[in-house]
């Protein structure tokens, strides 16, 4: 939540095409955050 706060707090000072890169870097470290998260639940259980 706090990196996609930041994401969006820096996208409307960037220009497009340095907005899709902030957009595409954001989407990754959910997704890897999800699977570590995923990961470490699965271990507990």
């Amino acid at each position: 939540m706090v990196v996609d706060g930041g994401g969006c707090g820096l996208v409307f000072n960037q220009e497009d095409t340095q907005y899709r890169g902030i957009v595409a870097s954001n989407e990754i470290l959910t997704s890897s955050l999800q699977g570590m998260l995923a990961r470490i639940l699965a271990e507990k259980r």
